[in-house]
Parts: structure tokens; C-alpha cells; sequence
């Protein structure tokens, strides 16, 4: 039996496929913690972790909700960021890094 496949389709899998390999989660979270570094004026000496949260609470990075869509258009950007579109409902449900870093997983 024999399944046909678009080639538009395949190479968009294909496309996808060897982005997520060749951007390993821990990349990703390299880039994304580099990214709240510069948007979020964080230093060198804040330990940033997946677990890290980015609201107010105790041990958070103190981002309100402008810094928030401000980081989440750096992560969007094509040039510093990952060339993605990250969907408007996503900012509420985005509350630590590793929110973000499962986020642009998916959508790379």
C-alpha cells in the first residue's frame, strides 16, 4: 500500500523536522535566557533557570505585562529572535522560561 504525500507538505515536515533537531532545547533556552537578558536588562549575576518565573512573586524576574509582550516580540523577531509567530493567548499562559522555551519548541 502505497500513501501519497504532498511535496509541498513533506518538505514543510522535512523543514520542520531538521529545524527541531538542529535547535536543541538547550539552545533554545540559551537564546531565549539571552534574549530576557537584553530585553529584560537582567545581569549576568541572576541565575535564570527553566523554572524561573517571570511575574512579581519571590524569586521572579519582575516582568509586568509591556516587558512581557515586549520579550515575547524579541523571541518572535527574525534577526535576534527565532522567526516564529507566537499566538496572542500565548502571553497569559507563558509564566516561567520554561513556558517560553516549550512554546517556541512547539511552534519551530
Amino acid at each position: 500500500m502505497f500513501l501519497s504525500v504532498n511535496s509541498q507538505q513533506g518538505d514543510a515536515r522535512l523543514k520542520t523536522a531538521e529545524r527541531k533537531l538542529a535547535m536543541e532545547r538547550q539552545q533554545i533556552l540559551a537564546k531565549v535566557v539571552e534574549l530576557i537578558r537584553d530585553n529584560l536588562k537582567i545581569g549576568d549575576d541572576v541565575v535564570i533557570t527553566e523554572k524561573t518565573l517571570f511575574g512579581q512573586g519571590e524569586g521572579g524576574l519582575g516582568a509586568d505585562s509591556l516587558e512581557m509582550a515586549d520579550l515575547l516580540m524579541a523571541i518572535e523577531d527574525d534577526e535576534k529572535g527565532f522567526n516564529i509567530k507566537v499566538p496572542d493567548d500565548a502571553e497569559g499562559k507563558i509564566k516561567t522560561v520554561g513556558d517560553a522555551v516549550d512554546w517556541v519548541t512547539k511552534l519551530l
